[in-house]
Formats: C-alpha cells, structure tokens, sequence
C-alpha cells in the first residue's frame, strides 16, 4: 500500500472529529443569536444623564432604579443586515468596556453586557 493511502484514515478522522466540533460551536452560537444575543461595538459609556437623549432600539435605562444614578451603561451598535442598531444596556462593574471594543449585547431583553472572548 502506498505510505499516502494509510494517512488517509487518520486524516478523515480528524477532518471528522473538527467538523463535529464546530457544528457544537456553531449550535451553541446560534441559540445564544436566538436568545437575542449580538457581537456588538461599544459607541459610548456613561451614566444615564450623561449619554443624554438616544433613539436606540432598546433603552435599558428606563427600567432602572432612579435611586442608582451612578450605574454605568454602554450604547452599543451591532450589525444588523445593512442597519447598525443601538442597544442601551447596562455595563457589570468588573467589566470595563472602551470605545469601539466588542461586547456580547442582549437586543431584546435589558441584561447587562457581556465580555466578548476571542473566539465568539
């Protein structure tokens, strides 16, 4: 048998075991896509009355406490077809988002931002 031809196993076999990997990943990804989850830019942080008056799609500031004035929030655009709509969403305060960095942000549901690791 010709040395080429007994690789051919082993090869397909890893070829295999890296398509099911990814089609977990690509699962795993889609339902969080589903869940209303979005790769997204970070446009601005602040408090409430420092991002001022936005048109985004959705506003989480007004489901907050107003006995939080202090509580950062980040307007966050993600791509959407040819539209880039705006979330405004809640920033966690071990999370510290800066302009243009790309956070997991929830496009129907007001939950706070989430880091975005390199391979999401």
């Amino acid at each position: 048998m010709h040395p080429t031809l007994r690789l051919l196993p082993a090869c397909l076999g890893a070829l295999l075991s890296g398509a099911l990997l990814a089609g977990c990943a690509t699962a795993e990804q889609t339902q969080r896509f589903n869940d209303g989850w979005k790769p997204g830019h970070v446009k601005a942080v602040g408090t409430a009355a420092a991002l001022g008056e936005q048109h985004p799609r959705l506003d989480c500031r007004s489901t907050t406490d107003a006995d939080a004035p202090n509580t950062v929030y980040a307007v966050v655009s993600y791509p959407q077809g040819h539209r880039h709509p705006l979330v405004i969403a809640s920033v966690p305060e071990q999370l510290h988002p800066g302009l243009g960095e790309t956070v997991w942000v929830n496009s129907q549901r007001c939950v706070p931002l989430e880091p975005r690791a390199a391979g999401d």
